[in-house]
């Protein structure tokens, strides 16, 4: 049997478990913001909200998460790897470390990314970059074009093969490629 000290009033008990509910729905209305934004990873979600819950909150309210279907991990995965394939095309090993940085597990992001080809990604970066360096003699293209490919994460031999086939197909368009200064 529990007996009510000085600092033990029921008053106190209720208030403090009101308080929780209060924090609890904070941290709720805070989590649906910063999911409503754009999907998250548990753990995006989880260091969001630990900045400013406890950890008893923050894990309820992670549990509230998916009762109500806002966080799945393999969703989000599968979404953010289709938007870099679309939007800013990457190599799988890139997209992987990306989906490890967000908290992603190894094997999920394996999983996603598994279905992710290297050339065609290149390629499709390549034509769009290719854009903004038609101008260029042969050399400089390849060059910047290979450089931003690398920064992207395709291997060397990816991104050369890439960059040799945005260079043809350019003037396929155009047989009439830029003059090179260094000739002159």
């Amino acid at each position: 049997m529990k007996f009510i000290g000085e600092n033990d009033s029921p008053k106190s008990s209720l208030s403090n478990s009101a308080t929780n509910f209060d924090e609890l729905q904070e941290s709720c209305k805070a989590a649906r913001r910063f999911i409503n934004y754009r999907l998250r990873s548990e753990a995006e979600v989880r260091l969001r909200l630990s900045k400013r819950f406890g950890t008893s909150v923050v894990r309820e309210t992670l549990a509230q998460m998916y009762r109500e279907g806002l966080l799945n991990d393999e969703r989000f995965a599968r979404m953010f790897t289709e938007s870099r394939k679309n939007s800013r095309p990457k190599s799988a090993s890139t997209v992987r470390r990306e989906l490890e940085m967000k908290g992603v597990s190894r094997d999920l992001s394996l999983s996603v990314t598994s279905d992710i080809d290297d050339l065609e990604a290149a390629l499709y970066a390549a034509s769009k970059k290719s854009r903004a360096l038609s101008n260029l003699p042969e050399n400089k293209f390849h060059q910047k074009l290979i450089g931003h490919l690398r920064r992207r994460g395709f291997t060397y031999g990816i991104s050369k093969n890439a960059a040799n086939q945005a260079w043809t197909a350019l003037w396929l368009i155009d047989p009439n490629p830029p003059e090179n200064p260094s000739i002159s």
